[in-house]
């Protein structure tokens, strides 16, 4: 037999179970959760999905001549680079959300699918403790960085001048977000969100940073090209309440053609159908729910808090 799945010299043939494995492990990213939701075990296999990812690109593409180490090694930088590569699209593109940790579980997947094609079947168990070791690490990296923000003194969500923004900003589902100078309220751009198909389309800040319980209102300004106004739901949700309509705050804002200013009271926002009040100390999501029907796009900036008056 020759090509890519040919067993090198002395060394074992690779059969089609071990492929269909591999590339069944490849398709975990697709666990990523579309909507708002933070159910935690979902955002666990989300952020996971890269190990597999990288693992069953080296199990792919790690055939060919050479000692199994050295293959190994080829095919964990081919994973590597790919998984780089991918983060780097979604930075220029806005589509998703990079981070190091996804670059760090790249190679942390690669590294122990190398191993043990290398036959270090045993260190396998050492990398497979290094990937979980990642995972409290990064809940303590957001949690720091969630309860910093909470506590800065601007009130500001989202301005929308900067690329970084999007990192914190998440078009999930059909939604589309990126910067636009076409229009700002303030500074020289704003966020431009739009449906890019059928199916839900959500814009999600997750762990929304300041101090809700001493605000007056949140605040935004919109602008809609027309032709119809847009009727866009908003969906406020904290720790305990984020997976049941029932116990989250939601409502439509009508949104006219043209230019406008939205000024929503925080103590309207708490409540809930259940009665029970939102803990704006602990909110989980910000999210902003375009419409299925009419078609839309809608540019958003200044996103804020009001303080109450003193």
């Amino acid at each position: 037999m020759s090509g890519p799945l040919a067993a090198a010299p002395g060394r074992r043939r690779t059969g089609p179970a071990r492929i269909v494995a591999a590339a069944a492990l490849g398709l975990a990213p697709i666990l990523d959760p579309l909507g708002p939701s933070r159910i935690p075990a979902l955002a666990l296999m989300r952020d996971l999905a890269h190990i597999p990812w990288a693992a069953a690109l080296v199990l792919l593409l790690g055939f060919g001549p050479g000692s199994g180490r050295r293959r190994a090694a080829r095919a964990a930088a081919a994973a590597v680079s790919a998984g780089i590569a991918v983060e780097a699209i979604q930075a220029l593109t806005a589509w998703g959300t990079p981070s190091l940790l996804d670059v760090a579980h790249d190679i942390v997947g690669a590294v122990a699918a190398a191993l043990w094609m290398a036959g270090g079947a045993s260190r396998l168990a050492v990398a497979a403790a290094a990937a979980a070791a990642l995972v409290p690490v990064a809940e303590g990296a957001a949690l720091f960085r969630s309860e910093r923000l909470r506590h800065a003194e601007v009130p500001l969500l989202g301005r929308f001048e900067r690329r970084a923004e999007l990192y914190a900003w998440m078009a999930r589902g059909r939604c589309r977000a990126s910067l636009s100078a076409l229009w700002s309220a303030e500074g020289r751009s704003s966020l431009k969100i739009r449906r890019a198909g059928p199916g839900p389309a959500y814009l999600v800040l997750h762990d929304p940073p300041g101090d809700w319980g001493s605000a007056e209102s949140l605040a935004f300004e919109a602008w809609n090209p027309g032709p119809h106004t847009v009727p866009l739901r908003l969906r406020l949700t904290d720790r305990r309440g984020y997976a049941n309509p029932a116990t989250r705050h939601e409502e439509t804002i009508e949104i006219p053609v043209g230019g406008s200013s939205v000024r929503l009271p925080i103590a309207r926002l708490r409540r809930t159908p259940s009665g029970r009040d939102l803990d704006l100390g602990r909110l989980d999501a910000l999210v902003f729910i375009l419409p299925e029907s009419p078609p839309a796009s809608l540019w958003i900036d200044n996103v804020r808090l009001i303080p109450a008056r003193r």
